[in-house]
């Protein structure tokens, strides 16, 4: 910071507390994570220098509290009135919600289904007597007959026939041969 920068003309002291109420804006110079929660609702979480989250609004009760003042004083953090510094964490926030609308988007495009598993149907299960569902998509259910896991091995004993349905499409019809 060079002497007469608007950070130094701008920044406070505890002291400075006194007679200032307005809007305050804190800046993390350490290498480590600052939090602060004084179990009142008052809370404060910086990242440490050069994070996304190493600038943020200061309550003016945390910059009340003796135990921040004491970083503060320290020479940990920087405590600015500057408007200017307003406008930097509003930059930061919105790079922030960029990255979490960013991050959403290729979460969802790793859970979207693929167009094999799309339309899947449950049936029951051919084997006599069993009651579980069986799901499957339309590859499956054309190419292996509708068992649950325990009777998966009797596969052999089903054959298939295709038959047209009353809409006119092909319906795969599963028959025991045993």
């Amino acid at each position: 910071m060079t002497a007469g920068s608007v950070e130094e003309r701008e920044s406070l002291r505890p002291l400075d507390l006194l007679k200032y109420d307005g809007p305050l804006y804190v800046k993390n110079l350490g290498g480590t994570k600052i939090v602060h929660d004084d179990n009142k609702g008052n809370q404060l979480i910086l990242g440490p220098n050069g994070s996304d989250s190493d600038l943020a609004m200061l309550p003016l009760d945390v910059a009340r509290n003796p135990g921040f003042q004491k970083i503060w004083r320290a020479g940990q953090v920087l405590v600015s009135k500057d408007e200017e510094m307003e406008e930097a964490l509003r930059i930061v926030e919105k790079n922030i919600i960029q990255q979490e609308k960013t991050r959403a988007e290729g979460i969802q495009a790793q859970v979207q289904p693929s167009a094999n598993t799309k339309s899947v149907t449950p049936t029951d299960c051919l084997a006599g007597g069993c009651t579980q569902k069986v799901y499957q998509n339309a590859q499956q259910a054309a190419n292996t007959p509708p068992l649950c896991p325990v009777h998966q091995g009797r596969a052999s004993e089903y054959i298939m026939t295709v038959t047209q349905a009353e809409d006119g499409t092909d319906k795969t019809v599963w028959t025991s041969i045993g």
